[in-house]
């Protein structure tokens, strides 16, 4: 699994903006987290629930993706003309 930066930061913003039921991190913990750093907290804090928790992250960032995607061709595009 590879994350761009910006999908990352929407990672983050998932975990600390919970609405799916898991406990949100905070913010503050987040904001200087590199990846492993990132895991080691979603361990500490869902402990065996990690890879669920990450599964609903991840989708929500697919399903949005397209849209994210649609932005970076239309910015590309943009900058040709």
């Amino acid at each position: 699994l590879d994350l761009d930066s910006r999908e990352m930061k929407y990672f983050h913003w998932y975990l600390h903006t919970s609405k799916d039921g898991f406990k949100p991190i905070k913010k503050g913990q987040l904001e200087d987290a590199d990846r492993l750093d990132t895991v080691d907290l979603m361990v500490q804090t869902y402990a065996s629930n990690t890879k669920t928790v990450t599964g609903k992250i991840l989708e929500k960032i697919n399903n949005n993706k397209g849209l994210l995607d649609g932005r970076k061709c239309l910015k590309h595009q943009s900058n040709i003309l």
